[in-house]
């Protein structure tokens, strides 16, 4: 569970006409309890629960109708199947890049994104010159993300911190696909014997009887960050945070026994369904923050565990899977929860007595001196312009 540093959020008032119509040339399919995913304009993409069967059809105009009128069959004939437009296209956004799940991807892909997220490690901040580009971004976690856990924030801060890394990626090292997604409940039986583990993806838990890391994590030494240097540490002192340079390496701890069989109880197809079938966006947002999200952290343990998260490249993943999850949650009803925004306007765990419920779509998100600043509303809709992209 993440603890948090008392401090305020900075608010301002924004004006921003937000247009609440959707269009209707396609449809999106989705029924969790299946992982029957399809819908992609005028391709169609259906995937498997069993990742071996995971096949994609693109552009044949005859299979591609074949395969819809199967799997709007299928999706109907399946408890809780629903049928929702997707959101309004940016003229700008006419073709997002598609964010695909991690063990979905070809060897070439996922070294490809691994060399980048290096070359991120390799490159110095643009803040202090004896850290990293990489560690820019759980710097910028601790001191600007705060406020935003407990908080409506939660999910559009997210979105929009893992874009901006996304999009360093792309800029600084010159990487040419999408910020994958990890889909833990895939792995709900063992998380620990996850693929994204193996040594041609994130390395493995840290080595026990190796050198002591933080966060109850040993250092890793397996996988492309193996032995890696992470530069930032958040330090609980009672009820706050505090932010030091403290070099270390890559540490992970996973959980074991019982507390591990419970933190993947939490992460199951069965806990996902659950956690969508909320009508609320406040009742959606605290379930997922409080079940799925905070399972991954508290099994990892490590860097993971602590509020400098990011110092974890697994992070990114993780929370493109929650960002996922929110856009698939955003699609049900027809639509109508697209600009559902509503909640605790602050973090509540850092002030039990703020019942400030007031967020809305004019709040301002705010990277500090690490990225842009926007409105919710900016980021409420993953097509428009200054995001484009899918799942």
């Amino acid at each position: 569970m993440y603890l948090f540093e008392k401090r305020s959020m900075l608010l301002s008032e924004r004006r921003i006409n937000y247009k609440k119509a959707f269009a209707l040339p396609h449809y999106h399919l989705d029924n969790m309890g299946g992982y029957l995913l399809c819908g992609r304009r005028q391709n169609y993409l259906c995937l498997s629960q069993d990742p071996a069967s995971q096949t994609e059809w693109k552009r044949d105009t005859k299979r591609q109708f074949f395969v819809a009128c199967i799997t709007v069959s299928l999706a109907f004939a399946m408890a809780g199947s629903y049928m929702v437009p997707l959101e309004v296209e940016d003229s700008a956004c006419s073709d997002p890049p598609i964010r695909r799940e991690w063990r979905s991807l070809g060897a070439a892909e996922k070294q490809a994104y691994i060399s980048a997220v290096k070359c991120l490690s390799d490159k110095p901040s643009k803040f202090d010159n004896s850290t990293s580009r990489f560690d820019d971004f759980a710097l910028a976690h601790i001191s600007e993300g705060l406020d935003i856990h407990y908080a409506a924030a939660f999910l559009p801060w997210h979105r929009h911190f893992i874009h901006t890394f996304e999009e360093a990626l792309r800029a600084e090292c010159l990487y040419s696909g999408s910020l994958p997604y990890w889909d833990w409940s895939l792995d709900a039986a063992d998380l620990a014997q996850s693929p994204i583990w193996s040594t041609s993806g994130f390395g493995s838990d840290g080595t026990s009887t190796g050198e002591r890391g933080v966060g109850n994590g040993h250092c890793v030494t397996d996988g492309p960050f193996a032995n890696s240097t992470r530069n930032w540490q958040a330090e609980e002192i009672g009820s706050q945070f505090k932010i030091s340079r403290n070099p270390h390496c890559l540490s992970r701890g996973f959980q074991t026994g019982d507390a591990k069989k419970k933190l993947q109880a939490r992460v199951t197809p069965e806990s996902i369904i659950s956690i969508l079938e909320q009508d609320s966006y406040a009742e959606f947002f605290k379930k997922l923050e409080d079940h799925a999200h905070n399972a991954i952290p508290q099994f990892i343990r490590g860097d993971f565990l602590l509020q400098t998260a990011p110092n974890d490249p697994v992070f990114y993943l993780h929370h493109a899977q929650v960002d996922r999850l929110w856009w698939l949650w955003q699609r049900r009803n027809n639509g109508s929860r697209m600009w559902q925004y509503h909640g605790p306007i602050s973090n509540v765990r850092l002030d039990e007595t703020n019942q400030n419920n007031s967020a809305s779509l004019e709040d301002v998100i705010s990277l500090g001196k690490f990225g842009k600043t926007v409105a919710v509303g900016d980021v409420i809709n993953t097509h428009a312009v200054n995001l484009c992209y899918s799942y």
